[in-house]
């Protein structure tokens, strides 16, 4: 008998809740739009923007959280500011809010553009010193070219020469830390009879992959260090 109860009480449950579902109208116009639906979607704007906020501080901007959104963020918020129009591109977390140049100095942070002709300069507002100077990786045509040096010493540097006579994709990644000093970006300099030309458009979506340090092979430190 005990048995046969606990097995008819969840029916009998269930039966009064619907009952009452049907005669109070429960979920049907809730005023405080407190519904899953409803409250799913709030919190998804409300991250976006929180996100999107962060990011467009710049340098000193974002949390560790919501990458992919703060990313997104500084790109869009960067493209309204190019000093250049379309023939430049800036990659990653630059401060706009001066009118000489963007700021930055996160590295993997990127500059890119497109020109014609065989050489091209960067002028660089640099606030590091000679003994520890801020380090570009300088990739034309999607091939590294090597490194240029940047700090406080001087403003124009030469980034290519030589190079066949036509249109060349250029690309600047800085490699140093924070630390070593902020970079302003003030413009590329084509050779006399060269010029810059529109760049690519910045891709709709980014996949963000961190790289241990240590382990080269490994794509996060938890695959490296199991343990934390």
């Amino acid at each position: 008998m005990k048995t046969a109860a606990y097995s008819t009480f969840p029916k009998l449950v269930s039966a009064v809740c619907i009952a009452w579902s049907a005669l109070a109208g429960c979920g049907d116009d809730d005023p405080n739009g407190a519904t899953g639906s409803g409250a799913g979607s709030s919190t998804s704007t409300t991250s976006a923007s929180g996100a999107g906020g962060d990011g467009g501080t710049g340098e000193g901007g974002a949390g560790e959280g919501g990458a992919g959104a703060t990313t997104a963020s500084s790109t869009s918020g960067t493209g309204g500011s190019n000093p250049s129009g379309d023939t430049v591109r800036f990659i990653g977390r630059f401060d706009t809010t001066k009118p000489e140049g963007p700021r930055f100095s996160w590295a993997g942070s990127a500059i890119a553009t497109r020109f014609s002709g065989t050489s091209i300069s960067v002028r660089f507002n640099d606030a590091s010193t000679a003994a520890q100077s801020n380090f570009f990786q300088v990739v034309i045509d999607g091939e590294s070219k090597g490194v240029l040096k940047v700090n406080a010493d001087e403003e124009l540097y030469t980034v290519a020469e030589g190079l066949p006579d036509g249109e060349h994709d250029l690309l600047l990644h800085r490699r140093t830390e924070p630390l070593v000093g902020v970079t302003q970006f003030l413009e590329f300099v084509p050779e006399q009879g060269g010029e810059l030309l529109p760049v690519a458009p910045a891709p709709e979506r980014r996949i963000e992959v961190t790289r241990c340090r240590r382990c080269p092979g490994a794509t996060s430190r938890r695959s490296c260090w199991p343990n934390g």
